[in-house]
């Protein structure tokens, strides 16, 4: 039995479901690029009651695992952290039998916004999508977080290429973390940050392929020496031809290589 939001209702003037006057884009014409994306079922609105109800100008962000979209959260780990999109139009994820599903709609992917209109905007989500979106408070604005995000790990992780452009610490660690750079390509770069009084190392897939001090084929790096680990800050990228992996000593605290 085929079912809708309209089903067994009495015909004439209802209650209000959705408003469409949130007007969220500025501009000359109104520029607006979209893509076609799947809102994952479980993609909720915090902000509105019910919150399974997504409203009009809801700034999203994408699952990385499954390419699919939901409400941006700066705390997520699944890739929605990273503010991609906002949505074009109020969307229900949930049907008449009370059960949510994926639903399939356009979402603004670049294009002037008018920033007081968005709803989860934040300004981390700002420099995010700065380049692809101009805000109507912030023409020409500055970028103050170089990163995508920022991640914690507490545990030894292995980096993947879905994650360039993150900045990784160890809030939290009681131990030595280590991270496994990627197989290496062009592209591709990667933080490392050291919160906790322990020895963060930055260690390659392949092995000889970091450049360090007087040595073009380190195997790894790490801030391992006491009294001098907390604040290590680095930026590892890729050189175009996927040969070397490149550090930027971004801190004054001393580096322990290993070749």
């Amino acid at each position: 039995m085929f079912l809708n939001d309209g089903f067994g209702t009495i015909p004439g003037v209802g209650s209000e479901i959705d408003t469409f006057v949130n007007a969220f884009t500025w501009g000359k014409g109104t520029r607006i690029e979209w893509f076609p994306a799947t809102i994952n079922s479980l993609a909720v609105d915090s902000g509105n009651s019910p919150t399974w109800e997504l409203r009009q100008g809801l700034v999203l962000g994408q699952i990385t695992t499954t390419q699919q979209w939901k409400a941006y959260s700066p705390t997520a780990t699944d890739g929605s952290d990273v503010a991609k999109g906002v949505l074009m139009t109020g969307l229900r994820m949930q049907d008449l039998q009370g059960s949510t599903r994926p639903a399939f709609y356009g979402i603004m992917v670049a294009g002037g916004l008018i920033a007081g209109n968005l709803i989860g905007l934040d300004y981390q989500a700002r420099q995010q999508m700065r380049g692809a979106f101009q805000f109507d408070d912030d023409i020409g604005g500055q970028s103050y977080f170089p990163w995508k995000g920022q991640l914690a790990k507490t545990a030894d992780f292995t980096l993947t290429a879905a994650l360039s452009g993150y900045l990784f610490d160890n809030t939290g660690a009681v131990g030595t973390v280590n991270l496994t750079l990627p197989a290496i390509s062009n592209g591709k770069v990667y933080g490392a940050l050291v919160v906790a009084d322990f020895t963060l190392t930055v260690t390659s897939a392949e092995g000889d392929n970091i450049i360090g001090p007087n040595d073009i084929s380190m195997d790894s790096f790490s801030w391992a020496t006491a009294g001098d680990k907390m604040g290590g800050l680095a930026r590892v990228y890729s050189n175009p031809g996927a040969t070397k992996w490149i550090v930027e000593k971004l801190s004054s605290n001393a580096l322990t290589w290993v070749s």
